[in-house]
């Protein structure tokens, strides 16, 4: 069986891809960690940026949420009623400094930042949110089972193997 394709199709599904690539590559708005990963203890920075024309609005202060990415547990919230505005084409820049509601350090893992917000002024629609992912690991300095394993361990371990 043979498939034609017309050449107006192709043109409008290229125009498709097209446009889908260039929405793709200047979003409106968005959230980005600093990094993938982050030391315990360390804090998390976080950029949100608004390239729209319209003022960008939090309901707390700082904006974002943190939630365990495997349970879905809220571990941290900002404070309400507290609003947050980011203005057109502009950028904040956030930090969480790995603590959750009761000031305690939250556990290595993968976590997901989080902000709701709505548009003061023009729509787009009436609330959107941005999100991203990061881990928290051990530092490198920390071992994080058993029992510290020293050079000379090494050596007697040999000897009693011969």
């Amino acid at each position: 069986m043979r498939y034609f394709y017309s050449s107006p199709l192709i043109v409008v599904f290229v125009a498709c891809l097209l446009s889908a690539q260039s929405l793709a590559s200047s979003p409106r708005y968005t959230l980005e960690c600093s990094a993938d990963s982050y030391a315990l203890g360390d804090s998390v920075f976080f950029t949100w940026t608004n390239n729209t024309d319209s003022t960008l609005v939090a309901q707390c202060q700082p904006p974002f949420e943190i939630y365990d990415a495997i349970t879905g547990e809220m571990l941290y919230a900002g404070e309400l009623p507290t609003e947050f505005w980011l203005p057109p084409h502009e950028s904040a820049y956030l930090n969480w400094a790995q603590q959750d509601f009761f000031g305690n350090q939250v556990p290595p893992g993968a976590y997901l930042a989080y902000i709701s917000f709505t548009f003061n002024g023009n729509p787009p629609p009436p609330w959107d949110h941005v999100e991203d992912w990061f881990r928290i690991l051990l530092p490198a300095s920390v071992p994080d089972s058993g029992p510290a394993i020293s050079a000379s361990s090494w050596g007697r371990l040999k000897q009693s193997c011969r």
